[in-house]
């Protein structure tokens, strides 16, 4: 309001009054005026102190306004830019977006819109931009517009980094050092820095070991942590970024005067969950400004990966150790030069080293009893040596034999169940993990593994396969030499047997022979001769029964040497040693050579000859040829004429005893198949082509 006063009653008249209603309205405009730079001012200092770029457009699409940062962004100044197209600051290939938006009014006035574009500098450079543009009102429906323009080239180049790393760290082809040195690189390149490098905390010393650098320098050697930038990192387990370190307090700092880094941006790199050490970035000269949170996002993202790769280098590194043990395990159980206690001494090493403890013992278990079969140590067993016994609750064993399952601890000091033990408190054992050695279902003992020092972490998984399968194998080894001692008790008995039958009964009979010759000699009478010639008959059946028992006793179970053997050759001499003159053999020329001894294949193949002219008369005609066979090994087949195999008696004709002549033994047939089953060979009786009997023979290897 402006008011006026006067002395005297009706002072003004209406020319004066008119006056002063002008001169109101010219100091009202001023005050506006003025209040318009106020808040132009105040508005444009607030545009300046948000950072971005801002500009301002008329409704022609010149530019009003642009602000501090926009000058710094585009390197043209204020006076330049106003009056000018909004164009001049774009490139080219973005001119028709620009306009395009400039004269969609629906969709400025519709919140704005973003657009990326690329800004043309004063210099030429191009500058990758995200562009917010907005209405601004006026006296009309449509005043201009305005942008805030945000440089994104860090986050172009936090993108392109990403995509890098993600390569880098997915390429199946590299190895740990390439990957490792290739994250080094690429983090050097993202923050402009000189090196990079990959730290390895000792946890025990706190000493510093560079594992890679991007230049190179330094692999290998080891600092003390408190003169390094990364104690920080280690220490405070969170990233640390120094972009001036001299005037951020580092100028005494025993890491700044080794190694005089102005620029220092680290992070902690965990592995399996447990710290490693830490991953940085270096440069001696100084950052104009401090590291963004792009970039100290992409150091950590580093960290990670480098975690990742030092993870999966582990990883092969554990399954090639697996495949060692387990190539080394074959090479044991198979060297035909240990005895079964080299291999279990062997298996004990194995399984100590692999697990890296101390100890490994092999024990036996009866009840309450305790004692120790084998034991492997690097110093021997200051408390025990092997066949000591002692109670089962003074061992570590005792909850392997009572569960009857692997047991593992890791360290017995830290377990309720095991703290009191006088295994640990008494004898030192710190960490154990043993398996029952079950043979034929019986439990005969425990294998197992301990270390008078714990474990930093739990028996793994694969570590609790590996004791179990050698525990199986040790089971599998004590049965296999308990069932070979009792073959070897059962060969005696038949050897003595055989002994027995060839002493007191072939004397007595060759006694009786002898007589029997001596009577028909002498015989006149035609009856006593026929008697005799009968008598004659059961001692010849009785000497090819002893025959026939000594072979089937003396034909071991398995074949020890073979030999290259020409199958048609050894069929022939079969045939040779028979009486077989009016009897045909046919041997095919494609037999093959196979894997035999010569002796009992000869053997084997005389009892099938045998059986034929026993049970299909003098003049049977037989054959040996190749047989097909499903798939195990190589095969042949002996074919004759006679009257056959009935099908319900095929599977009895190999029993001991068996036999359909008034003449046989019945042992014939068992001779031919456990010479077949000790070759590891199978045979069949079938029918032949011609209606007679066949044996079929599978699972031969040629040779």
């Amino acid at each position: 309001m402006l008011t006026v006063y006067a002395d005297r009653h009706d002072a003004f008249d209406g020319e004066e009054r008119t006056v002063l209603a002008e001169l109101a309205d010219t100091v009202a405009k001023a005050l506006t005026a003025a209040e318009n730079r106020r808040r132009l001012e105040q508005y444009e200092t607030v545009v300046d102190a948000v950072g971005d770029a801002v500009y301002a457009c008329d409704a022609a699409g010149r530019i009003a306004f642009v602000n501090d940062a926009f000058e710094d962004l585009t390197g043209y100044d204020r006076g330049a830019l106003v009056g000018s197209p909004l164009s001049r600051v774009f490139a080219d290939g973005d001119l028709d977006r620009v306009e395009s938006t400039l004269g969609d009014r629906d969709a400025l006035s519709d919140g704005g819109v973003a657009l990326e574009l690329d800004a043309v500098r004063a210099d030429g450079a191009t500058v990758p931009c995200e562009v917010h543009v907005g209405v601004l009102s006026g006296a009309s429906d449509f005043g201009g517009t305005a942008g805030v323009v945000r440089d994104v080239s860090d986050r172009r180049a936090d993108e392109r980094a990403r995509r890098r790393l993600y390569e880098l760290a997915t390429d199946p082809d590299r190895g740990f050092e390439a990957t490792c040195r290739g994250l080094l690189d690429l983090g050097c390149e993202r923050l402009g820095v000189d090196n990079g490098k990959l730290n390895a905390v000792d946890a025990e010393t706190g000493r510093h070991e560079t594992v890679f650098a991007a230049d190179g320098a330094g692999e290998g050697t080891t600092v003390a942590g408190d003169e390094t930038y990364c104690r920080r990192v280690v220490d405070e387990e969170r990233l640390v970024a120094l972009h001036n370190a001299g005037e951020q307090g580092w100028a005494d700092d025993p890491a700044y005067e080794r190694y005089g880094h102005e620029c220092y941006i680290g992070t902690e790199v965990v592995a399996d969950g447990e710290p490693y050490g830490a991953v940085c970035f270096t440069d001696p000269s100084p950052r104009g400004t401090g590291f963004t949170e792009a970039e100290r996002s992409f150091v950590e993202l580093v960290a990670r990966a480098v975690g990742h790769e030092i993870e999966r280098e582990r990883a092969r590194d554990r399954l090639a150790s697996r495949e060692e043990t387990l190539r080394r395990l074959h090479r044991v159980l198979s060297d035909p030069e240990r005895d079964h206690e080299g291999k279990v001494e062997a298996v004990l090493e194995l399984g100590r080293e692999a697990l890296g403890v101390r100890y490994g013992v092999l024990s036996q278990v009866n009840g309450d009893r305790y004692e120790l079969s084998s034991l492997v140590a690097p110093d021997g067993y200051e408390e025990f040596e092997p066949g000591a016994v002692i109670d089962i609750t003074e061992s570590g064993c005792e909850r392997t034999v009572a569960d009857r399952e692997t047991v593992s601890v890791a360290s017995m000091a830290d377990d309720p169940a095991w703290s009191d033990k006088p295994i640990h408190t008494h004898v030192g054992m710190s960490c154990y993990i043993g398996t029952p050695v079950v043979v034929e279902g019986d439990l005969h003992g425990t294998l197992c593994f301990h270390h008078d020092e714990p474990r930093d972490a739990p028996f793994r998984s694969w570590e609790e396969t590996l004791v179990e399968l050698l525990g199986q194998w040790v089971g599998y080894t004590l049965a296999e030499r308990r069932n070979e001692a009792a073959l070897a008790r059962e060969r005696d008995r038949l050897e003595e047997f055989a002994a027995t039958l060839s002493h007191d009964l072939r004397t007595p009979l060759s006694v009786a022979t002898g007589r029997l010759d001596l009577a028909a000699t002498d015989a006149e009478d035609g009856a006593v001769a026929e008697s005799l010639d009968a008598a004659r008959a059961a001692l010849d059946r009785m000497d090819a029964l002893v025959d026939d028992t000594l072979a089937l006793a003396r034909q071991g179970r398995t074949v020890g040497e073979t030999a290259p053997t020409d199958l048609g050759a050894a069929a022939r001499t079969a045939w040779s040693h028979l009486d077989a003159a009016d009897a045909t053999l046919h041997v095919a020329d494609d037999l093959p050579r196979v894997g035999a001894d010569d002796d009992r294949l000869v053997r084997l193949l005389e009892n099938v000859f045998a059986n034929s002219l026993d049970h299909a008369g003098e003049t049977v005609a037989v054959s040996v040829s190749p047989a097909e066979t499903d798939g195990s090994g190589l095969g042949f087949r002996v074919d004759d004429d006679g009257p056959g195999i009935p099908e319900s008696e095929r599977e009895t004709v190999f029993e001991r005893g068996y036999s359909t002549s008034e003449d046989g033994t019945g042992f014939g047939l068992s001779i031919v198949e456990r010479i077949a089953t000790a070759h590891g060979w199978t045979v069949r009786a079938a029918e032949s082509p011609d209606g007679g009997a066949a044996f079929v023979f599978a699972g031969l290897e040629a040779a």
